[in-house]
């Protein structure tokens, strides 16, 4: 989480893989994101996307450093 923070400040692109739940059915989707983040809530749990999108803290699996 240390180091997401350290990133906020570079504008780095990260790829970021979290589970989403199906809200109709059992079960869900892995879904990758590759952006900027824009800022963390660690108080509401999420990260925001330069393109909007909040992932929480919770679905996420895993976050790679895009060269």
């Amino acid at each position: 989480m240390q180091q997401i923070h350290k990133m906020l400040d570079c504008h780095l692109n990260i790829s970021m893989t979290y589970f989403v739940l199906d809200e109709r059915e059992d079960g869900g989707s892995y879904q990758i994101i590759t952006e900027v983040v824009r800022r963390s809530d660690s108080v509401g749990g999420t990260f925001r996307f330069r393109d909007g999108r909040d992932v929480p803290l919770k679905s996420i699996i895993d976050i790679q450093l895009e060269a």
